[in-house]
């Protein structure tokens, strides 16, 4: 299939039912980083103290770390980690990294964040936390 191809029609003729494969991301309206981007560039974008939820993939128990810890994890080489951990979920929407990063564009015309949350939640959402407190429309939108 083409990134052309992938619009609003076909999501609602084909429901998104079966994994999609794209080999160019011309046509998707993406935006990514280059392919030597490196999770050390992700924490100089999202911040050093930035907590991310990871798994124990073994425990399958969640807890959260530090962008500095977890990059520092990562650069562990393999045979010395104690651990496998995956990281569930970064949200950095309000931070250096959505500039370089954009989902495509049939997803915005499709999300119900988008268009169906009460626009002025959406305005007071300053923070770049998944703090249920502070939260004023739901995450993960990047």
């Amino acid at each position: 299939m083409e990134g052309k191809d992938f619009n609003y029609e076909y999501v609602q003729r084909e429901a998104l039912r079966v994994p999609l494969i794209f080999r160019e991301k011309d046509g998707l309206g993406i935006k990514m980083p280059d392919s030597d981007f490196t999770v050390r560039d992700v924490k100089l974008l999202v911040g050093s103290r930035r907590l991310v939820d990871v798994m124990d993939v073994n425990t399958q128990k969640g807890t959260e770390m530090s962008m500095s810890q977890f990059v520092r994890y990562y650069e562990t080489p393999e045979a010395e980690r104690d651990k496998l951990y995956n990281v569930i979920s970064l949200e950095f929407s309000h931070t250096k990294l959505e500039h370089l990063v954009k989902r495509p564009t049939v997803v915005d015309l499709v999300d119900w964040v988008d268009n169906m949350w009460p626009q002025h939640l959406k305005e007071k959402q300053m923070e770049a936390t998944n703090a249920i407190a502070e939260m004023k429309y739901p995450k993960v939108k990047k």
